[in-house]
């Protein structure tokens, strides 16, 4: 998305938050449910967008998260319904995003844990730093379950 307005720091309470089961600090932000909702794809596969323009180009495989096979989308989020099959090293029901200038989060709650990237970039994270800080973050998981 474009627009978007945060800091470091409220982000990840955001992301914590969601982490969370939409609760902060003991405060009840959103309903177990709704956040249930949003890491549950809300489209049928017929819906389901695997390409972002790469689709001649890459190997299903190889397009970038979040298009790619495997992925689904929920309430304003993607969604990682088969990792395997998308290629990201990332639990099921993991939710991500990006933003055109740069952000990018994903929230994995198999792993317990998220991650925020903020880069000031017009175009995305079209370089690949996403995929790239996925990686390395899984890689350092002593066990990680994907």
């Amino acid at each position: 998305g474009g627009g978007l307005v945060s800091t470091a720091q409220d982000f990840a309470r955001f992301a914590q938050m969601i982490l969370n089961g939409g609760d902060l600090d003991g405060v009840r932000i959103l309903e177990p449910e709704t956040v249930a909702l949003m890491r549950l794809n809300q489209l049928p596969p017929s819906f389901t967008v695997t390409t972002n323009g790469t689709a001649n180009v890459l190997q299903p495989s190889q397009r970038p998260f979040p298009f790619a096979l495997g992925m689904g989308y929920g309430l304003d989020v993607a969604v990682a319904v088969d990792p395997a099959a998308s290629g990201a090293p990332v639990g099921a029901g993991t939710i991500s995003w990006g933003g055109s200038a740069g952000t990018w989060f994903w929230i994995d709650p198999t792993n317990d844990l998220f991650f925020i990237g903020m880069i000031q970039r017009l175009g995305g994270v079209g370089s690949g730093l996403d995929a790239t800080t996925r990686t390395l973050v899984y890689q350092a998981l002593e066990k990680p379950e994907l």
